[in-house]
This record gives structure tokens, sequence and C-alpha cells, in this order.
């Protein structure tokens, strides 16, 4: 639980994602015979979103059943261009897939994209792992990556597909944030450091309207790292334990029913993309058909 010596989530997670996204490179080589997608282009050097949905991205189809897709509806483009597949096809089985709002976190678009990630990942994530440990650091990566995309899943447009580790880095940021401000008499540079992680967030929620980012991710992430720093990080103010423990049970507790009342939402819902329709702009800018890809 304590400090270590060797980062090995980040090192452990790091590989997951670069052999996954080798893995997606050559299914899209075997149903296409090309490494990349070229026609259309795809901007972060990869393979088709349809092989990035087939591998586990988010989608809401392949989560749940919608009133306009069916096992049986057929997929234009699909896995190679000129191509139809049925939905079921597509999402490599049933329409309710709920693991899907995990394997986003180690699936990359591109190698764009996983460049940009890893180089956040490794260069904020070891040293934080080094100070908080493997299991609360994972606990952090994972629930941030976790959260954001349940909210992202909430919002998103049925068309549009989403994947990266970036609701999980800005969950790193947003714990970082809370530990600056409770130990901001303490650390050294810390004005440098705030401006740093803001610049962070502004940086990484203009990568989000691109293919394959995700705002409503990063946002969520970000406040749920936000939150677990509340949880995990102990006021150096309070004097009583009693309010510490207060402030931790009431973060933990907020965490989960929000996570649960956006599951209730998201299942119950006759379809969730119709709950806030024009939300999908916040994460996408209506050119080239980005917010539909």
């Amino acid at each position: 639980m304590g400090p270590t010596e060797r980062p090995w989530f980040t090192w452990l997670s790091a590989t997951a994602m670069i052999v996954i996204l080798v893995f997606e490179i050559a299914k899209h080589h075997d149903a296409s015979g090309s490494m990349i997608q070229t026609n259309p282009f795809n901007p972060m050097i990869g393979p088709t979103f349809t092989i990035l949905i087939n591998s586990g991205a988010r989608y809401t189809p392949c989560m749940r059943s919608l009133p306009e897709y069916q096992a049986t509806t057929l997929i234009d483009d699909c896995f190679s261009n000129n191509a139809t597949c049925t939905l079921q096809q597509l999402c490599g089985g049933s329409s309710n897939q709920g693991y899907r709002f995990f394997s986003p976190i180690f699936i990359h678009a591109g190698i764009i994209h996983i460049l940009v990630n890893l180089l956040i990942h490794f260069q904020v994530g070891s040293d934080l792992e080094r100070d908080m440990g493997f299991l609360r650091f994972g606990f952090l990566y994972l629930a941030s990556g976790t959260w954001g995309f349940a909210l992202s899943s909430l919002v998103s447009s049925t068309e549009s597909a989403s994947m990266g580790c970036s609701g999980s880095l800005m969950g790193l940021v947003g714990y970082l944030f809370v530990d600056t401000l409770i130990h901001w008499k303490t650390i050294r540079h810390r004005t440098r450091r705030l401006i740093s992680l803001a610049f962070s967030v502004i940086l990484t929620f203009l990568f989000g309207i691109f293919p394959g980012f995700d705002n409503f991710a990063h946002l969520g992430g970000l406040a749920t790292g936000a939150i677990i720093g509340t949880f995990l990080i102990s006021p150096v103010a309070s004097k009583s334990q009693w309010i510490t423990w207060g402030i931790r049970a009431t973060a933990l507790t907020f965490l989960v029913v929000v996570f649960v009342i956006m599951l209730y939402l998201f299942y119950s819902a006759q379809d969730p993309t119709k709950i806030c329709p024009n939300c999908k702009y916040f994460s996408c800018i209506p050119v080239s058909n980005w917010c539909n890809i």
C-alpha cells in the first residue's frame, strides 16, 4: 500500500497497451491488406474504427440494446472498405458487453494516440506510483478510466466510439490537484506545479475533439481523480481523525453513488444517447464526420 521503488503497474499497463495496439494493426492488415486505415485516413495513424470497436472500444450498441440497432443490423465499411457485417459480428458477440466500461482504457486509436498518452503515462505515472504504491495507484488509475467511460457512455452519440487511457491520466492529474492544494504550504514550486497541471488539462481537452479521444472520459477521469485524492490523502490541517474519516467516507460514498446512478440511467433509458443529444459536441467538432466515428 505504501511507497515502492519500481512502478510495476505503470510498466505492466503500458506493455499491455502496446501489445493490444500491435494486435489491432495486425487484425487490420489481415482484413484489408494495409497496416493502417488510409481511406479515409485515420489521423491517429491506426486501424479502422470498426477494428477498434471489435477489439473492445467504448461503443454503445455493443454495450446494450438500442431501438435502432439489432443483432442483425448491417454495418457498412466493416473492417475494410465496401465490406459489411452485422452488429453482432462487429461487437464480437452479444450487445450486452459491460466490460466495455473498462477495456477501452487499454485500447488506442493509433500510433499518435498511444505515443501522446504513454508520454504522460510514464512522466506522471512512474513518480506518482512510487509515492502511492502499486495497489493505491492501480485503484486510482483504473477507477478514473472506468468512471470516465461510464460518463461517456451516458452522453456520447450512438455512432461514436472512443478509447484510450486519457481518462485514467486525467485521474492522476485530478489527484495531483488535490494533493497540491492540501499540501500547499509544504510543496516547493507549488505555483509552477499548479500551472503545469492546469496546462495539461487544457491541452488534453483540446486533443479531446479529435476522433478516438473522448472529452467525457477526460472530464469523468479528472473528477474521479480529485474525489479519490480527497479519499486517499490525509488533510494535514485537520486535527481530528473524525473529520478526516468523515471527509473520506463522504468522498467514497459520493464516488460510488454517482457511478451507480450513471449505470442505472445508462441501462434504464430507452436510448441513453437521447438524454443529451447535443452533448456530443463537447467531444468533437462537426467536421470530416468526426462526431460519427
